[in-house]
């Protein structure tokens, strides 16, 4: 049986180790959405809009299906032509060909551009903060469990932790 009960809340014990792992995954996982937060705010903020085109229907065919990708092109305030695909494939289409979207990129890199929606802007922070969440109530929930093991056991008592 293992003793929750030890002195310092950071013991690592073997059966703890997964309830570590996913709590220092979690808080890496949070500090990463930060960063990607701070990434799409600042294109929001400095970045520059053109219209781009759909030019193109490129299809992808996965395993037991097959979806569609369009592809934009825009050109920039220093009239360069630049082509990128949408981060979303659809099935059935949700471009047709000739229809115009409003693109954000930066001015710098404007080969990394990005269709102006919610999703595509955040889509990296909306996965990080998915995935962090669940892990640091996983790997957290189990040093306020054994704060309140400790708290209520009585003297003397040892706890298993399953």
């Amino acid at each position: 049986m293992l003793n929750v009960l030890s002195p310092s809340p950071f013991t690592v014990q073997p059966v703890l180790m997964g309830y570590n792992t996913a709590l220092i995954a979690g808080i890496l996982l949070l500090v990463a959405s930060c960063f990607t937060l701070n990434h799409s705010l600042t294109l929001l903020r400095s970045g520059e809009k053109a219209v781009g085109t759909v030019i193109m229907l490129e299809k992808s065919t996965d395993t037991d299906n097959e979806s569609v990708t369009p592809i934009f092109r825009f050109t920039t305030r220093s009239n360069e032509e630049y082509t990128f695909g949408h981060i979303v494939s659809t099935d059935p289409p949700a471009w047709d060909i000739g229809e115009k979207g409003t693109i954000i990129y930066d001015p710098a890199n404007p080969s990394q551009a990005k269709l102006l929606t919610y999703f595509s802007v955040f889509s990296e922070t909306i996965f990080c903060v998915a995935f962090a969440l669940p892990l640091i109530v996983f790997g957290g929930g189990s040093y306020i469990a054994r704060y309140i093991f400790r708290v209520t056991a009585g003297k003397g008592e040892r706890m298993a932790v399953v």
